[in-house]
């Protein structure tokens, strides 16, 4: 059954990779993840306990609770660190209540063991955009596509972290991509705020052509003016 991915738009800064069998995950994500420190899971993880804890947090969850929601969620991993259910069920509220260090701090360390993990690598790549850490947010959101590569969602992501980048014709390119893709009303705000995107970036590249093809007129200019003045002597 495949996993849902957070409803939410997302590694600690430093680690050592141990030898770790990574899927087609691309080669730019892994030197970066190069910089970050795995930590080995508990050596007797306990499944059934952590499959309990998450049932009690769901429970927790759909009363309200949602700040015991997430501590029973959290206790499960530390029972099971490689449970994904636990960190699913963590992901919407350590996003949603800003907590995204916890986050980070978590999911960099799971999807390293679990590659496959997509849900994960999302969460990290909204994670990293809400934090401005736009160059890992780009590799993270690279890395989920290489698992989902019809999913709309990350091309926008990307897009906006090209943009804060100064990345002007990548970011078109992912906005352009996210339009192609993106067929759910429900998403009329995103699509919207492509579409603005991809207009002022078109206006600005157009408000810019006549500044660059005069500097090439200049150019060809002062090179005429070179040889003619060679000519001369």
């Amino acid at each position: 059954m495949q996993r849902r991915r957070p409803r939410f738009d997302s590694l600690p800064d430093a680690i050592l990779i141990q030898t770790v069998s990574v899927l087609p995950v691309r080669a730019s994500a892994l030197a970066i993840l190069c910089c970050l420190t795995v930590r080995a899971p508990a050596a007797r993880a306990d499944r059934a306990m952590a499959r309990a804890l998450v049932e009690e947090g769901q429970r927790l969850l759909g009363a309200g609770s949602d700040d015991a929601a997430l501590g029973r969620f959290e206790r499960a991993m530390s029972e099971d660190p490689d449970y994904l259910p636990a960190y699913d069920a963590a992901t919407g509220l350590w996003l949603h209540g800003g907590h995204f260090d916890t986050l980070i701090d978590r999911l960099a360390q799971v999807t390293l063991r679990h590659p496959r993990y997509a849900a994960g690598w999302y969460a990290l790549a909204v994670a990293y955009r809400r934090t401005e850490r736009h160059g890992l947010a780009i590799l993270c959101y690279e890395t989920y596509l290489e698992l989902r590569p019809g999913d709309p969602d990350p091309y926008f992501g990307a897009g906006m972290s090209h943009l804060a980048l100064g990345d002007r014709q990548r970011a078109a390119d992912a906005f352009e991509r996210y339009l192609e893709l993106e067929r759910r009303s429900e998403r009329a705000e995103f699509i919207e705020r492509a579409h603005l995107e991809l207009s002022r970036l078109r206006d600005e590249e157009t408000a810019a052509a006549p500044v660059r093809v005069l500097g090439r007129l200049e150019d060809r200019l002062r090179a005429f003016t070179r040889a003619a003045l060679a000519l001369l002597d």
